[in-house]
């Protein structure tokens, strides 16, 4: 049984939660307060603003001002190594040992954002069928076959 990662953020301790240490998935946020799309990781129940820790010079210097753009393109760009380090470095930040952003009042309330008061953009994806290819000889898929879109990624 591997043990868990411990953080200073309680949500992301609970036996119940989809986002502990381990399992940082990136994607696009915004909110009401501030509704120009940034990326954002999710942990516990809260979004972790990528955009904030990067003003704050906590990522790695190859991100340097990839998260305020409204895409992952350019961080997805920079390859595995990279990814492998900025997931290392934010869970360092979080870890219950990291005073960092637990302890600087001003940016732990700009860089955390509750899941609720997030919003995901829609995209074309999500929406779309899927025309016959080898791997799908059925061809389209009917109306009733297509399903919702799927849930926001926290």
């Amino acid at each position: 049984m591997t043990t868990r990662q411990l953080s200073w953020l309680e949500s992301a301790n609970t036996p119940d939660t989809h986002f502990p240490l381990e399992n940082l998935p990136f994607g696009i946020f915004s909110t009401k307060e501030n509704p120009s799309p940034r990326a954002g990781v999710a942990l516990g129940d809260q979004v972790i603003d990528l955009g904030v820790l990067d003003d704050a010079g906590l990522l790695p210097a190859a991100t340097r001002g990839t998260f305020r753009t409204g895409k992952l393109n350019t961080f997805i760009a920079l390859g595995k190594p990279v990814w492998a380090e900025t997931r290392k470095k934010l869970q360092a930040l979080f870890s219950v040992a990291d005073t960092h952003v637990r302890d600087n009042a001003t940016l732990h309330a700009r860089a955390l954002v509750p899941q609720a008061h997030a919003n995901t953009p829609p995209t074309s994806a999500a929406c779309s069928e899927i025309p016959r290819t080898r791997c799908c000889p059925t061809g389209w898929k009917s109306r009733s076959a297509i399903t919702a879109a799927p849930a926001p990624w926290w």
